[in-house]
């Protein structure tokens, strides 16, 4: 059997333009696809619904319920996700745009963090973030302005740090092979 994945994909593109950065529009879609392995016949895995592709980039889904970034964090994993590491300008704006079309405005959480060592900023995989190839923190930031801003947050205008309790919108993101 063959070990490449095979897609059930209906897409419809829509066009997008953002606020973070200059480069060209994206195309998503919101259409859920299902993967299948062909060398495990019996194991496929779903897109759960509300999650937005980007070829690319990957499934990307904003959740409007405000939590803390760990509450966030176990959210996005329940649903076979993690929070969302960004990785282009493209992919910062697609977020951003995302939010907004749902009425999120202001600070989302992603998957970056300083937790175990102050300014040390490292993503939910324990990579540290220059080897993401993106960040674009806010101006001024980050500022450890109060004591446990150790997690971050995405806005049109950048990447804050801000502290893990504080209850914000959330983004998740499911990987998905680069030939989609």
């Amino acid at each position: 059997m063959s070990s490449f994945l095979y897609f059930q994909i209906f897409l419809t593109f829509l066009c997008f333009s953002g606020t973070i950065g200059d480069e060209e529009p994206v195309r998503r879609t919101n259409i859920p696809i299902a993967l299948h392995n062909s060398s495990k016949p019996s194991m496929w895995t779903r897109i759960p619904v509300g999650y937005e592709i980007t070829p690319g980039i990957g499934a990307l889904k904003i959740n409007q319920r405000r939590v803390s970034w760990n509450q966030a964090r176990n959210l996005c994993i329940q649903e076979g996700a993690h929070l969302a590491v960004i990785n282009s300008t493209a992919e910062a704006r697609i977020i951003v745009q995302m939010a907004y079309e749902l009425g999120v405005f202001g600070n989302i959480w992603i998957g970056i963090h300083d937790i175990f060592e102050e300014n040390d900023w490292a993503t939910i995989h324990d990579q540290p973030l220059s080897n993401v190839g993106w960040l674009k923190w806010a101006a001024g930031q980050p500022d450890n302005y109060y004591p446990g801003q150790n997690c971050g947050s995405l806005t049109a205008r950048g990447v804050y740090d801000d502290s893990c309790r504080i209850l914000f919108p959330f983004v998740c993101k499911i990987l998905l092979p680069d030939s989609l």
